[in-house]
């Protein structure tokens, strides 16, 4: 943070090397879907986008009349919602470095700094462990946990597809391999429904996604019709799906359907798993940056008064504080909402298999 001078104050600000920890394989990070948006305040309210596709498109008018076309803005639902909050803390002090204890995998004794770093590490796990959840819970089921939100029935779990009158599609089908189902056929369908629903945010799709449990995958990728349609193609050639793997990050396959702007990607993360069964599918569309369809909002930090009224935000915080006898306490903390404002344009697949 460029305004808060965390020496004054006798801190250290740990957000460069939280910043530098391992990505791992967080795949809904990795992908960008969500748009980061900073609130100056511990709540937030926000407007579903909702615009007609038909008043953007201009229709022809006499000229010299007083007839014109206008826009048609999107039906404002104001939803106020307190941003959950997660806070970490531990302390190092002498008796954590002069045990003697020995590091793992080296023949020294464990430092400070080896015991910062853990720290640090496990800080920063923590928090992207929790976002991809989040994040997951969002996109798959339209919902957040938000336990400290005042709503009239004193909800806990806020969902979007209620509150913003924008329910999920849905569709079930069979990939039994008796079965007469087209793959390709059918997601081509599948798209047509949700470039629909996108209606006035059609133009800002760049991608359609499709998230899917690993039997769900499985047999879709190997469905009698799909083998079909690449028996001509060289099993050695790259897009040849059915004998070729394809990692998105390392230990996450995907596929794309040929012929379709659409990519499958196989979900068994635990993280994600908890919220998309193994023969379910979501089916959701990835938008360019600036249309906030899929929104992280972040708050201020409200641990240390300071720099709670610094008025600084930004998504995370990571400091340490040195104690009058030498310990230090290390803090992180972050204010984490993710918000899907595009419920009705997913499509929730479940398949029997």
């Amino acid at each position: 943070m460029a305004n808060f001078q965390y020496n004054q104050w006798g801190m250290t600000d740990l957000v460069p090397a939280f910043s530098q920890t391992s990505q791992q394989n967080y795949l809904l990070q990795a992908l960008g879907i969500f748009e980061k948006d900073g609130s100056s305040e511990i709540r937030v309210s926000f407007d579903r986008l909702a615009e007609s596709n038909q008043s953007l498109l201009n229709t022809p008018q006499k000229r010299y009349d007083f007839s014109h076309n206008s826009t048609q803005l999107g039906n404002a639902s104001n939803y106020l919602v307190e941003i959950p909050y997660f806070l970490r803390s531990d302390q190092i002090s002498a008796a954590d470095f002069q045990k003697g204890k020995r590091r793992p995998g080296r023949s020294d004794e464990e430092t400070y700094l080896d015991i910062l770093g853990d720290y640090i590490e496990a800080h920063a796990k923590a928090h992207k462990r929790t976002v991809e959840t989040m994040y997951a819970r969002a996109l798959f089921q339209g919902e957040v946990y938000t336990p400290f939100t005042e709503t009239d029935n004193e909800r806990k779990v806020i969902d979007y597809a209620a509150s913003f009158d924008a329910p999920f599609m849905t569709e079930t089908i069979s990939l039994a391999p008796s079965t007469t189902f087209d793959v390709l056929e059918a997601f081509n369908g599948y798209l047509d429904r949700i470039n629909a629903a996108a209606d006035g945010l059609y133009s800002d799709i760049t991608r359609v996604v499709v998230f899917a449990g690993a039997d769900a995958y499985n047999k879709l990728r190997f469905h009698p019709s799909m083998k079909e349609a690449f028996q001509y193609v060289s099993p050695l050639a790259e897009g040849n799906i059915i004998t070729q793997r394809r990692d998105l990050l390392p230990n996450v396959q995907t596929m794309s359907l040929p012929g379709l702007s659409v990519d499958v990607i196989k979900v068994t993360d635990p993280l994600l798993t908890a919220f998309l069964a193994s023969n379910e599918m979501v089916m959701l569309p990835i938008f360019r940056n600036g249309t906030s369809a899929y929104q992280h909002v972040y708050s201020p930090a409200s641990t240390n008064t300071r720099l709670a009224r610094s008025g600084d935000l930004q998504e995370y915080y990571s400091y340490l504080i040195e104690k009058d006898l030498g310990e230090e306490n290390i803090y992180s903390e972050a204010g984490i909402l993710p918000v899907n404002h595009v419920t009705n344009m997913t499509l929730k697949i479940t398949a029997s298999l």
